[in-house]
């Protein structure tokens, strides 16, 4: 991907994350989207709403063409060494025979965060969702947001 367009997507994220690699950004019709996750806490559920918002027609389903992953996980290695590690999160491409996203969180908060980022950095144009295939790591600098 071009300096030039990772720069634009970044430009719509607010707070910007620690690190944010965008290897590509893939252009998709919103109904071969769908999503999953492994909670249904408040947040974890404002997380899902605030996606299925940002992109009107994907639905939930643990299958489909891509797929957004979200996922509670309290021990994750890469992110529970962190400073404030309960509202850490990250995203990354899946590693399996799925493609998609997986928005992990040690908490629910950070679920929602990860969340709340994605859905700055996807465009939906001409019936089109603009999807980055994107490396993000990010927690905050202050116990309370």
């Amino acid at each position: 991907m071009t300096t030039k367009r990772e720069q634009a997507i970044l430009e719509r994220v607010i707070p910007l994350p620690k690190t944010v690699t965008i290897a590509q950004t893939r252009r998709l019709a919103p109904t071969r989207c769908t999503i999953t996750a492994n909670s249904h806490e408040p947040p974890v559920r404002r997380a899902v709403d605030l996606l299925l918002a940002a992109i009107p027609g994907m639905k939930e389903s643990p299958r489909g063409g891509f797929v957004l992953r979200l996922a509670v996980a309290p021990g994750e290695p890469m992110l529970a060494p962190l400073p404030n590690a309960d509202q850490a999160y990250s995203i990354r491409p899946l590693n399996t025979e799925q493609s998609g996203l997986e928005l992990i969180g040690t908490t629910a908060v950070g679920v929602l965060n990860a969340a709340r980022t994605l859905a700055q950095m996807i465009r939906v144009t001409a019936g089109r969702v603009e999807m980055p295939i994107a490396t993000v790591i990010d927690w905050p600098d202050l116990a309370e947001r």
